[in-house]
């Protein structure tokens, strides 16, 4: 839990690749959104790194945007980001994510609730 960043604001944030064990990096790998319902929103970064060093283009190098709702085991992938893309998710406000940089490091990611 201590690499989850629980959105509940405007933010900006750095998130480490997701494949990097927990305690070699000091940022967080995750950042959480609610859902108007029980679930929640995650946004990962992916790196073609250990385990994930055949990930395909269509999730290596960018944020990945995955949906959890409450009652299952399982998360549904609904897209990844390039820099200057935004996803528009619902929560009881609204709210819209982009990516502003990647680097091998981390990812940069803007967080604005309406």
């Amino acid at each position: 839990d201590s690499k989850v960043v629980h959105a509940t604001g405007n933010m900006t944030v750095n998130v480490a690749p997701l494949e990097l064990y927990p305690g070699a990096t000091s940022l967080p790998q995750t950042l959480k959104i609610a859902l108007p319902s029980k679930g929640y929103y995650y946004f990962s970064y992916r790196r073609p790194l250990g385990f994930d060093s055949s990930l395909g283009t269509d999730y290596a190098d960018k944020a990945n945007v995955h949906s959890y709702v409450g009652g299952s085991w399982n998360t549904f992938f609904l897209g990844s980001l390039v820099n200057g893309q935004s996803f528009n998710g619902t929560s009881k406000k609204g709210f819209t994510v982009t990516q502003l940089a990647a680097t091998p490091d981390y990812v940069t990611l803007q967080v604005i609730f309406r």
